[in-house]
């Protein structure tokens, strides 16, 4: 090849990777304007929810997270790179790991604040009973989770058939400082996540007790009641659900199950009184295998340090126990007009020195009282 001809298809390509340095330029100068418009958005929307009390305080909702990953993301994507490169001229991009995170049920409202008072820290409390009402009209009670600044309020659960979130909150000094002055009432609006349904229709459902046989098992379950709301510390449940189970030809096999003592049976009693006891007051199953109850989205109810509890009983005896079962629940309500309970039923040795049969697994969607 001669020099011109060198020369030629060295000119062409170096335009081809001009082209193509080009074109990279323009997709990266593409994404970023993206993600800047997604973050000029997602800042809109949440302008739109800042509010003013000129004596205490500006809070904004900063951003709210769902399900497992309860971490809080400030700053842009931008931002990140920028900070990875020693740049901090446009702010800085930081993540908050919530306390909360892993809960695998709940929703987070995280809130950011100007303080106009001499205590640059605040911390929040509820306005009345609770700072939660979703748009059914129930409430809820909501945990505060600290995370320097910023204020998270969690909420462990929630009825899936609601679509929207009201949370309404005073405003004050971080404790040990006063709690004086207190804001105005500040109320902030989400919407809720669509979910769709995995149980079948209520009305399908038998409005009586259900009966199931299996490998020789039967249980029965009926008069299923769930209680009103019971704003109760985070793990014992917001409610709880209460029905009447009935198992010939086994017993209950799964570690989240307790058995009162005999001493402790009349502290239960039917349909809505019950008294938590201390955990060692119980004797639990260690099968490695939890009791589960659902909602209609398919959402496990019950908090995984819960413990569901019943009266004493003997399985063995050949008498029919039909007993009044107290689970508490996160996340149940109106919408709640069915459950679908999964549980173990270890059925007895034939002799004392026999190998216990395998446990038998039931998967039961079961109606709710109205």
């Amino acid at each position: 090849m001669d020099q011109a001809a060198y020369r030629g298809t060295e000119n062409l390509s170096f335009q081809r990777r001009r082209r193509m340095l080009r074109r990279s330029v323009a997709l990266l100068t593409l994404c970023l304007l993206g993600a800047a418009l997604a973050a000029a958005v997602r800042q809109s929307r949440i302008l739109h929810q800042m509010q003013t009390d000129p004596e205490v305080a500006t809070v904004w909702l900063a951003q709210v997270t769902h399900g497992p990953n309860h971490t809080l993301i400030r700053g842009s994507t931008v931002q990140r790179w920028a900070n990875e490169h020693g740049v901090h001229a446009l702010g800085d991009y930081q993540v908050l790991t919530g306390s909360f995170n892993g809960e695998p049920n709940g929703i987070e409202f995280w809130f950011d604040y100007d303080s106009h008072l001499s205590s640059k820290d605040l911390e929040c409390h509820r306005v009345g009973q609770t700072a939660f009402v979703d748009d059914l009209g129930q409430i809820y009670h909501g945990f505060l989770d600290f995370q320097g600044k910023t204020v998270g309020v969690y909420l462990p659960g929630y009825d899936h058939a609601a679509h929207s979130l009201t949370c309404t909150l005073h405003w004050m000094p971080r404790r040990p400082a006063a709690p004086f002055p207190v804001s105005r009432p500040m109320t902030f609006q989400v919407p809720l996540p669509s979910l769709r349904r995995t149980l079948p229709p209520a009305s399908t459902l038998p409005a009586g007790p259900v009966s199931v046989t299996k490998n020789g098992v039967t249980v029965t379950i009926g008069d299923m009641h769930l209680s009103p709301p019971q704003l109760r510390t985070l793990y014992q449940g917001q409610r709880d659900l209460m029905f009447r189970l009935q198992i010939q030809g086994g017993q209950i096999a799964d570690d989240n199950v307790a058995f009162a003592p005999p001493a402790l049976s009349r502290l239960v009693t039917w349909p809505y009184k019950y008294r938590m006891q201390p955990r060692n007051n119980f004797v639990l199953s260690s099968v490695g295998t939890n009791f589960a109850i659902t909602d209609p989205y398919g959402t496990n109810l019950l908090p995984e340090t819960a413990t569901i509890t019943i009266p004493p009983t003997n399985p063995h005896a050949g008498k029919d126990q039909s007993l009044a079962w107290i689970a508490p629940v996160n996340g149940a309500g109106r919408g709640t007009d069915c459950v679908r309970l999964h549980f173990h039923i270890q059925p007895p040795s034939r002799s004392p020195k026999a190998i216990p049969p395998d446990t038998v697994a039931f998967d039961i969607p079961v109606r709710i009282a109205p």
